[in-house]
């Protein structure tokens, strides 16, 4: 990496870039955990190697080593919850019956319950051999067990939210921080609680 001016200009440039690839590779949307693995895992290389604009082709065969059956199925099931929750909660506040202010409140609790569930289902996905039934219990339960680094990516969900209000040019990384903000939190949760996991994919 360069020094100086240009290399702040190579790290955004790589960045925006790495943005793009996260983008494109999800608009099947059912592909949207594994584009979220592979630049994880880029991240993972810049870390050890340096970072580097030269990854398409690093980052394609990630993308199609974590394009297993598992991962997709996962992220329809975790988007078509999302959606149905935001639905929910948008028909609750504004269709007028009897406990609508009760469901609209647990509709909202639950979307966020879900939403907090996806940096738990995301490094289980691509670090431990599980059935969609266990990660999704174990991301359920890893929410409450671990409410610190909960409460943190909570935080940088609303830090994210505001600032692309503010200033909506940070929507161009804004893929980017989100994976790096995963990675950095999430990822060392699997040595924890996996003594001896069928690992899919090895960090050193």
């Amino acid at each position: 990496m360069k020094k100086g001016f240009l290399g702040v200009m190579e790290m955004f440039a790589s960045f925006v870039l790495l943005n793009i690839m996260l983008f494109f590779y999800s608009l099947l949307f059912v592909t949207f955990i594994p584009a979220l693995a592979a630049t994880m895992e880029i991240m993972h290389k810049w870390k050890k190697e340096g970072l580097t604009p030269y990854f398409l082709k690093s980052f394609h065969s990630s993308f199609k080593k974590h394009a297993h059956a598992t991962s997709l199925l996962i992220s329809g099931i975790w988007i078509a919850g999302l959606v149905v929750l935001a639905l929910d909660a948008w028909f609750s506040a504004t269709i007028v019956m009897p406990l609508s202010d009760v469901l609209y409140v647990f509709s909202v609790l639950f979307f966020f319950i879900w939403l907090l569930m996806l940096p738990y289902i995301i490094v289980q996905v691509m670090r431990v051999d599980l059935t969609i039934r266990g990660v999704l219990k174990n991301s359920f339960f890893l929410l409450w067990i671990e409410w610190k680094r909960t409460f943190l990516m909570l935080l940088v969900l609303i830090l994210l939210s505001v600032g692309i209000m503010m200033s909506p040019f940070i929507l161009i990384i804004s893929g980017s921080l989100f994976a790096i903000s995963i990675y950095s939190i999430f990822l060392p949760i699997i040595s924890t609680y996996y003594l001896s996991p069928k690992s899919r994919e090895v960090y050193e």
